[in-house]
């Protein structure tokens, strides 16, 4: 029947196609290397495209995502949004949150993020990559309502990381002032940019995380023009 086949193709239709984002810089990508960052946003070749086992990883947490979004709105009801857009036009941002919730006094952005048993585990804090992402949007929804003159509306933001192999949750609150001050530190420096390619991280050719999973690893490192 080729079922694996079909599937194969089907993904990397998917991948090519992308998820576009409305500004230049995108949340999912903020707490990351400044340099891989303005590769994707200018759109510069990937040396290193996503394999076809990566891409079978990310439908995976698109499963996990699907099972939550079902879950949540049994739970919650109206009080919960998905897929919600956020932009700074100022800073030329924009990302999509994947859940708002209604709390007691406020709102929680809420981001989730999917990982095998063995990472799950020694999870004792949220990865910083993660706390800049959801802080970055927590940050701009709290600018808009201070703007609006709802400056006493709470904005929390959670990271809610989830056990592929069963479905554990951990959650953790994120400090908004913190992290959501990081990402407005990120966004300043990739906007200082412009045209000129930022500079590679030190050591780049040793590191495991970011650079050894980069998709331009090659052109980073000089091996690719």
């Amino acid at each position: 029947m080729h079922v694996a086949d079909q599937i194969t193709v089907v993904l990397r239709n998917r991948a090519e196609i992308g998820r576009p984002s409305k500004r230049k810089w995108r949340g999912s990508l903020l707490g990351g290397c400044i340099r891989a960052h303005w590769y994707s946003a200018n759109g510069v070749p990937p040396s290193e495209p996503f394999t076809d086992d990566t891409l079978k990883v990310f439908a995976m947490g698109n499963a996990v995502g699907d099972f939550l979004v079902n879950a949540l709105t049994e739970a919650y009801g109206d009080r919960i949004k998905f897929e919600v857009p956020v932009e700074s036009e100022e800073e030329n941002f924009s990302g999509n949150i994947d859940a708002l919730l209604k709390v007691d006094g406020g709102i929680a952005v809420l981001e989730f993020k999917s990982m095998k048993h063995g990472g799950f585990v020694r999870l004792s804090n949220p990865k910083p990559e993660h706390a800049t992402q959801v802080a970055s949007y927590a940050r701009i929804i709290q600018e808009e309502y201070n703007s609006l003159g709802f400056e006493d509306m709470a904005v929390e933001a959670w990271v809610i990381y989830v056990d592929k192999d069963n479905y554990s949750i951990l959650e953790y609150e994120v400090d908004v002032e913190r992290w959501g001050t990081r990402a407005k530190r990120v966004l300043k420096v990739l906007n200082s940019y412009g045209d000129r390619v930022p500079p590679r991280l030190p050591e780049a050719d040793k590191r495991k995380w970011p650079c050894g999973w980069c998709n331009w690893r090659t052109k980073c490192l000089g091996g690719a023009k």
